[in-house]
């Protein structure tokens, strides 16, 4: 139940310090999407699990426009075709940002959502520059302790953060890794992969491993990797079934619950970063 509890406390943090932005976000949306605009939603790899949450379901409001990628969000595949390697690669190139926008009509009247934990890759930083500079609000959902533990790896020499008109931190610990267990070296619950390597940590390979886990594609590693996939997926839907936006202070407080639940990790073994 160790993870439980920490679970409780990111969320608590969450409420203590994000309300206003998650207030100035849910404000700017209710406005869009008050006045015949749409909100954008965007994110690689599991960031892809908050754009779907957003997508119309029971109880949701319709306004939200999901953009996914296929390219690095398809994960059916860890290795092989459509393996998670060419999508942590993807997500990485300079560039694309620019082509995927070039398929919408964006409006000033619109806004848009970028999740991106790390806040670092260059998709996700090149989405809210080329959002920004159509004139449409950009918020951010990212972790600011992932997104400050290195300096910025794009060329613009910023982080998804200095591109947003609001930020909403996850709060989630650098690695996104809630509980440490004896006999392992790293915390776990869920362990956050990719991204690029902090200070003081060892290369660990595309896939966040520590010696002795097995090297990436063999049979060990990819039965890990999809029994934790499957444990994250079940976690954020199990956890998000309740969230039913009533507006006002509901719509506010259901967006936290989402935030925290597909990002802040709580649910996702989250390789979009």
């Amino acid at each position: 139940m160790r993870w439980i509890r920490r679970a409780v406390e990111l969320l608590g943090e969450i409420e203590r310090t994000q309300e206003e932005a998650i207030e100035a976000a849910a404000t700017i949306a209710a406005r869009v999407i008050g006045s015949g605009g749409v909100v954008h939603t965007f994110g690689t790899g599991h960031s892809r699990m908050a754009v779907e949450e957003m997508f119309p379901r029971y109880g949701s409001y319709p306004g939200f426009h999901p953009v996914v990628e296929l390219s690095m969000t398809f994960y059916t595949q860890v290795g092989g075709a459509n393996g998670m390697r060419q999508a942590m690669f993807i997500e990485r190139v300079e560039g694309l940002a620019e082509q995927i926008l070039a398929n919408y009509e964006l409006r000033p009247t619109d806004a848009a959502i970028v999740f991106s934990v790390s806040g670092l890759n260059a998709v996700p930083i090149e989405m809210a520059m080329g959002l920004r500079k159509a004139g449409v609000p950009v918020i951010a959902v990212t972790s600011m302790r992932e997104t400050n533990a290195v300096e910025p790896g794009h060329p613009s020499g910023t982080r998804l953060a200095d591109h947003a008109d609001v930020v909403i931190d996850l709060c989630t610990p650098v690695g996104d890794a809630l509980c440490g267990i004896d006999g392992l070296t790293e915390p776990v619950g869920p362990r956050q992969h990719g991204g690029r390597r902090r200070r003081g940590q060892r290369d660990q390979g595309p896939y966040g491993r520590a010696a002795g886990r097995g090297r990436p594609g063999s049979a060990g590693h990819l039965q890990r990797q999809a029994r934790r996939a499957a444990a994250s997926r079940g976690a954020v839907r199990g956890r998000l079934s309740g969230a039913r936006p009533q507006g006002g202070r509901g719509a506010e407080k259901a967006m936290s619950v989402l935030v925290a639940v597909s990002h802040g990790g709580i649910g996702s073994a989250c390789v979009g970063r």
